[in-house]
């Protein structure tokens, strides 16, 4: 878990320094030498192997995972059974 949370802080710094060079190198009322700065520095950026793969929060389980509850199909359906998720009502399983 903890983890994951530094990880999913760490891209979303990334992510928010990539959109203000972006913004930066593509203004073009900046002069040149500024845009120039800032397009080597987002070149420079390392984006690369900061894939976020959710997991299940409860087994670690990488697979068949929920984007809503972030829970894997085993979790879901027992806690889904005993009614602790909110707005998840059974239907047919």
């Amino acid at each position: 878990m903890k983890f994951d949370k530094r990880l999913r802080k760490r891209v979303k710094k990334l992510k928010r320094k990539q959109l203000f060079l972006k913004a930066i190198s593509s203004n073009s009322f900046l002069p040149l030498s500024t845009r120039k700065s800032a397009c080597d520095r987002l070149k420079g950026l390392r984006l690369h192997g900061t894939k976020i793969h959710n997991f299940c929060r409860i087994t670690r389980r990488g697979r068949s995972v929920g984007r809503s509850h972030v829970l894997a199909r085993s979790p879901f359906q027992i806690y889904a059974g005993c009614g602790l998720l909110p707005g998840v009502k059974k239907a047919s399983w």
